[in-house]
């Protein structure tokens, strides 16, 4: 049992005590007034769930404060950054509590209308208007219940900077508390960009996030950072966790690809009527050493060829080159071949 007191200032505004005065009853019969802010004796608060206004209240207002509840140690409550009184148009009506003791001030009624399953066994039943509705424990980290939160608000958690680990576990956790990942997690909402940024470095684990929810917006876009990705490396693990539908599409990606290269880089530069200076054996010659290029380029290329890696291959050709039509002819070849190529999907 301790005391609340300004200890850098004598006095604490009317409006503190006012607050204070309505967040401690009727919880204590204690009768708080200005003296017990500005006296050095302890308070009374029997109600943890008093203190832990009280405690938001000072604290919000620049005053130090250790109160506690009868026969206990001091402790410490943090309040979300986002989720605390007056945060929202939405009064809050709930206080969450995460695993770590982040407690989180909601509104049900803003849950309800966003999911009308979300939390259920954690909302507490209707109470007088302004007045929270009790202090439910979630057996979350309070990086994850931020997620779910957001997720459920429409709003980024981007400022929070949460790893890709914290946004995957949430995502993983929302049908638990009766969240719709396809839903909560579409196109266009805020975590599904937030996701989305993590593709470059961590496309198999995103890829596989979004197949196992059926997220197909997400795995679509992911997919495309998936071309240079070696799918014998998949294990058992992952393909489990990508399931049959979605490990075929991305098989599928890869195989169609290398079909299409082989498609259009099999057609040799188009030939001209024989000169003195180009027989039809020389323009023979050009037509063998380009499928020796094309062989060797289809051998060694993966599906996220690129178009520079394409003329490169192709340029030793014009080293020997010594017909103008036939240099014109492999030039424009070679820009077509460029062209198809770009045109190919890269997602499936």
């Amino acid at each position: 049992m301790s005391g609340c007191r300004d200890q850098e200032s004598p006095w604490v505004p009317r409006l503190l005590l006012e607050l204070a005065r309505r967040t401690l009853q009727p919880e204590t019969a204690l009768d708080f007034n200005l003296k017990h802010l500005e006296s050095s004796h302890p308070i009374a608060i029997s109600s943890p769930l008093a203190l832990q206004r009280l405690n938001l209240i000072c604290s919000c207002a620049g005053v130090n404060t250790n109160a506690s509840t009868h026969g206990e140690e001091e402790s410490i409550v943090s309040v979300s950054t986002t989720f605390y009184p007056g945060g929202h148009q939405v009064e809050p009506d709930t206080i969450f509590s995460s695993s770590d003791n982040v407690v989180f001030y909601v509104s049900s009624q803003k849950i309800r209308s966003a999911s009308p399953d979300a939390f259920v066994p954690y909302l507490s039943a209707t109470s007088n208007e302004g007045d929270p509705r009790g202090y439910a424990p979630i057996p979350e980290t309070s990086t994850v219940l931020n997620i779910l939160l957001h997720a459920l608000y429409g709003s980024s958690c981007a400022h929070n900077s949460p790893t890709f680990e914290d946004l995957s576990a949430a995502v993983d956790r929302m049908p638990q508390y009766g969240i719709v990942p396809k839903i909560h997690v579409g196109a266009h909402a805020p975590i599904h960009a937030q996701l989305l940024a993590h593709a470059p470095l961590r496309p198999i684990a995103l890829y596989a996030l979004a197949a196992k929810h059926d997220l197909e917006h997400l795995a679509v876009k992911t997919s495309s950072h998936l071309l240079s990705f070696p799918l014998a490396s998949i294990d058992d693990e992952i393909a489990t966790s990508i399931g049959p539908v979605y490990l075929k599409r991305l098989f599928m990606l890869h195989i169609s690809r290398m079909a299409a290269l082989k498609q259009i880089v099999l057609q040799p530069p188009q030939t001209h009527a024989p000169s003195q200076e180009c027989t039809s054996e020389d323009q023979k010659r050009l037509a063998r050493e380009w499928t020796l290029a094309t062989v060797y380029l289809v051998w060694n290329a993966r599906p996220d060829l690129s178009t520079h890696r394409i003329q490169m291959c192709f340029r030793p050709l014009f080293e020997a080159l010594t017909c103008k039509q036939c240099e014109a002819s492999a030039n424009s070849r070679i820009r077509g071949v460029v062209v198809s190529w770009a045109s190919v999907k890269v997602s499936h």
